[in-house]
């Protein structure tokens, strides 16, 4: 064999290796038909050294766990009666404090005391600004929480867990339910007037 066909036959490997390497390339820069979209791409981002959490869940139903969020005005509601059995959708609104937002505390109950002992007991999870809500039903339990209103919304909620105080996002599938002061909460695409509850 000759010294030019056993360069040529040495240098196949390294071309169709290079090609490789391209082809390879090429394909993760544009990603996988099997990808899905990033809107579907779950990140979980959990605790931080005051003991509060954040799960924050893709571009579609985004909470930016670590942004100081604007204070939006009213664009959900509308002056449509609430359709359907429920749950209807409702979005936490002005939770910003000072920049800050401090969120919307979930409770186990409308009530100062929900039967529980243990420090915080009471709190399931935290929604934050702009986050959704499913309520099922509202109701006017007399107990404000140290605010200025007492009427509750119990809400569709992912934990059942007293004492959470991570961040949570609401589903219309969540197997729990929990109560947040209906004032802190803007209805999404209805006026708001839900059933009371039973």
């Amino acid at each position: 064999m000759s010294k030019n066909r056993k360069i040529l036959l040495a240098g196949i490997p390294i071309v169709i290796g290079a090609l490789i390497t391209a082809a390879a390339m090429i394909y993760a820069q544009r990603g996988s038909a099997d990808s899905p979209p990033e809107s579907t791409r779950t990140e979980a981002t959990i605790g931080d050294d005051a003991g509060n959490g954040c799960v924050n869940f893709g571009a579609q139903g985004t909470v930016n766990c670590h942004g100081v969020p604007e204070k939006k005005q009213l664009p959900y509601g509308t002056q449509e009666e609430p359709s359907g059995p429920g749950p209807w959708g409702f979005r936490v609104y002005d939770t910003v404090v000072d920049g800050t937002d401090v969120g919307l505390t979930v409770r186990r109950c409308p009530e100062r005391t929900c039967g529980c002992v243990d420090p915080h007991c009471e709190k399931l999870g935290i929604a934050r600004q702009d986050s959704p809500l499913f309520a099922v039903c509202q109701f006017d339990s007399g107990f404000n929480g140290n605010d200025t209103s007492s009427v509750w919304l119990k809400v569709k909620w992912p934990n059942n867990r007293g004492g959470d105080r991570t961040t949570q996002v609401s589903s219309e599938q969540d197997p729990y339910l929990g109560w947040v002061l209906k004032k802190y909460t803007t209805p999404a695409g209805h006026n708001g007037n839900i059933r009371t509850c039973a």
